[in-house]
């Protein structure tokens, strides 16, 4: 009987072992470290409602791939962990990252892990540091010449700029620099920290100097202080700022104070910006999620994960791929490695974001 019993329990085992499928070994795994906290959690949250998106409208032709999110709180010492939980426990095919210091932070560590890297960041010097890294947003100038010859077209030269301390910012603004014509005149009215709320004293310096526009180039949260601040001041200046303005929570949070204000970004198509709004509530920072989206369908249709040398590979062969933020293409300049999309000039009209060039 007990014979019997075991050789029954054999048997079960081994049909078991048989009807499984190795479909959750083969899984192409991607990793995903983005601030699902803290004050960019907007970003993080929108990039991770952009993947889930993905998957889910791919249906079953994205059915191989698996996302496992970890939350940076966009702070480098916790990405680092992240990316070697990853890399080493998860034992992930690639990662997405957000954010230029968390993405410097883990960048030296790519090639030797090598674990490719998609870098949703700024800075232009991170693919140098391995093979294996290429950023997903477009090099700095596509965003700040599309600012500047818009100023231009409005006759606006002499420019005072209201900057807080952050990698990012400080690109974008080093590119204001060196993009500007010789008789355009940037003036540094001040630097902040991301935490500091009181902006009174740099607009009372705009009120007694010449220029003729102020560059909002603050963070989450500051934006809206800044603007009533102005207003309270009686500061009445054309404004704008960096894609920081692209949160409705900033806007409704201005009270009608950033009318008019201006920012170069990407644009998502008319369909996706209504399906992610039925789909999460809002449209916060919908434009990352766009990169989310269509970086998790390029993965599908172009990656070849046979290798890391395979899968950086398949990248350069993106070319024009139709996303939601418009024609995408792998590019390379510098040293650099990116997708280049489409960049628009937005103005806030009516408490809402419009495309305006």
């Amino acid at each position: 009987m007990k014979k019997a019993f075991f050789v029954i329990a054999f048997l079960s085992l081994i049909f078991l072992i048989g009807c499984t499928t190795p479909s959750d070994e083969e899984k192409t795994k991607i990793g995903v470290i983005v601030p699902l906290s803290g004050p960019l959690a907007e970003y993080g949250v929108a990039m991770q409602n952009g993947l889930v998106l993905a998957k889910e409208n791919l249906g079953a032709e994205a059915s191989g791939f698996e996302l496992i999110f970890e939350d940076s709180q966009y702070d480098p010492k916790i990405a680092v962990l992240a990316y070697t939980k990853l890399s080493q426990v998860d034992e992930v095919d690639f990662v997405v990252v957000f954010g230029s210091p968390t993405s410097e932070a883990i960048a030296p560590i790519v090639d030797s892990q090598r674990v490719p890297m998609v870098s949703t960041a700024i800075a232009t010097e991170i693919p140098k540091e391995s093979p294996f890294i290429v950023r997903g947003l477009d090099r700095p100038e596509a965003y700040t010449v599309k600012t500047l010859e818009y100023l231009r077209e409005q006759n606006i030269s002499r420019i005072g700029m209201v900057k807080a301390e952050n990698s990012y910012i400080q690109y974008l603004y080093d590119s204001l620099l060196e993009s500007k014509l010789p008789e355009e005149k940037i003036v540094l009215i001040d630097n902040y920290t991301l935490g500091d709320n009181d902006f009174r004293a740099s607009l009372l310096k705009i009120k007694e100097s010449d220029v003729e526009a102020i560059g909002v180039f603050l963070g989450s949260g500051q934006i809206s202080l800044f603007y009533k601040q102005a207003t309270e001041l009686g500061v009445n200046l054309p404004t704008f700022g960096t894609d920081f303005f692209e949160s409705q929570t900033e806007i409704d949070n201005a009270d009608g104070a950033m009318e008019e204000a201006i920012y170069a970004n990407n644009e998502v198509d008319a369909d996706f910006k209504e399906s992610y709004r039925n789909r999460f509530g809002n449209e916060s920072q919908i434009v990352y999620a766009g990169y989310s989206y269509d970086l998790f369908r390029i993965m599908v249709k172009k990656g070849n994960f046979e290798s890391p040398e395979k899968f950086m590979e398949s990248l350069k062969n993106v070319k024009d791929f139709e996303g939601i933020l418009g024609p995408t293409s792998y590019t390379e300049k510098e040293g650099d490695r990116y997708f280049q999309k489409p960049v628009y000039m937005k103005k806030i009209e009516n408490n809402e974001i419009t495309t305006i060039t």
